[in-house]
C-alpha cells in the first residue's frame, strides 16, 4: 500500500483505531447479551441488552448517558392517587360513640354555619354523644336538628374548623364515589370505593361495600364534595324470586341519603 502523504497515513491510522474500538465495543455488548440470556431474566429484549451493555461501559453519545432499560415484564412500583380524597377529608371526619352505638360523622359547611352530620339512628335518644376527630379532639356539640322524613341528624359546631362542601344537583349512575367512615365500629376511619348504581329523589344506591359503623359516613365524589350520607343496607336475597336470579338485585343492596332539599327540625322536648 502506498501512502499519499504523512497526513494521509495518519488519517488511515485514526480510522483503523476507531474501527478497532467499535469492534471491541460490539464484542463487549455481545458478551453482555450472552450473560443476560443465561441469567434469571430470560425475557430481556435485544434492545434492552445493548442499552445495558453501553450503560455499564459508561458510554456517552453526544454527551447523553444511555439509561439502563429494565427487562420486559418489569413494573415500576404502583403509585396511585386514589387516596387523595381521604387526605383532603381526614381532618373533617369524626368517630361517633353514642351509648352502645358507634357510627361516623363529618363536618359540613352550610351557609355561615358548620355542622356535624350523621344518621339520626346513631344518636337519637342517646344521653351521651361523643364525637372525636382523627386528631383526638372531642367536639363540643351544640343543638341537634333532625331531617324531616330522612334518617339524618346534625349538630351545630362552634369550633373554627374546615369542613366538607355539599354538592348540589344529581349525580350520574356509574359515577365514582368514596365512602369514608368508622367501618364495623372499630374506631378507625377506612376508605371504601365504588360507584353510584341508582339515583332517587331522596336516596342513592351505591356499590361501595360499607358495613355497620359506616352509618353517617360521607359519600364523596372525586372532587371531594359530599353527595350523600351512607345510611342503611337491605337484604334482598330471595332465591324463590326467579326474576332476581343471577342479578345484583338478589343480594345485599346499600343506600345513602341525599342532603339536597332537606328540611331540618329541632326535636320537641
Amino acid at each position: 500500500m502506498r501512502w499519499a502523504s504523512v497526513d494521509g497515513r495518519s488519517d488511515v491510522i485514526r480510522r483503523v483505531a476507531i474501527l478497532f474500538c467499535f469492534c471491541l465495543l460490539a464484542w463487549t455488548a455481545l458478551a453482555e447479551i450472552s450473560l443476560v440470556s443465561s441469567s434469571s431474566r430470560p425475557g430481556i429484549s435485544l434492545q434492552a441488552s445493548l442499552t445495558n451493555a453501553f450503560a455499564r461501559l459508561n458510554v456517552r453519545w453526544d454527551g447523553i448517558r444511555l439509561p439502563i432499560v429494565p427487562a420486559r415484564g418489569y413494573r415500576e412500583p404502583f403509585r396511585s392517587k386514589r387516596h387523595d380524597v381521604f387526605s383532603a377529608a381526614k381532618m373533617k371526619l369524626a368517630v361517633i360513640v353514642a351509648g352502645s352505638k358507634a357510627g361516623t360523622g363529618f363536618l359540613l359547611r352550610e351557609g355561615n354555619r358548620t355542622w356535624l352530620v350523621t344518621n339520626a339512628h346513631v344518636v337519637r335518644n342517646q344521653p351521651i354523644i361523643q364525637a372525636t376527630m382523627l386528631d383526638g379532639t372531642t367536639l363540643a356539640l351544640g343543638a341537634c336538628e333532625y331531617a324531616a322524613g330522612r334518617d339524618l341528624a346534625r349538630f351545630a359546631v362552634e369550633d373554627d374548623r374546615s369542613a366538607l362542601e355539599l354538592r348540589h344537583g344529581l349525580p350520574d349512575v356509574g359515577e365514582r364515589i368514596t365512602v369514608l367512615g368508622n367501618t364495623d365500629g372499630r374506631g378507625v376511619i377506612t376508605e371504601i370505593t365504588g360507584r353510584v348504581v341508582g339515583v332517587g329523589p331522596t336516596e342513592l344506591e351505591i356499590d361501595a361495600a360499607f358495613t355497620a359503623g359506616n352509618s353517617g359516613s360521607p359519600v364523596i365524589d372525586p372532587r371531594g364534595r359530599v353527595i350523600a350520607v351512607a345510611s342503611y343496607l337491605r337484604d334482598c336475597r330471595n332465591d324463590k324470586d326467579w326474576s332476581k336470579k343471577n342479578t345484583r338485585f338478589n343480594g345485599i343492596r346499600r343506600f345513602a341519603l341525599r342532603l339536597s332539599g332537606v328540611k331540618w327540625e329541632r326535636p320537641i322536648k
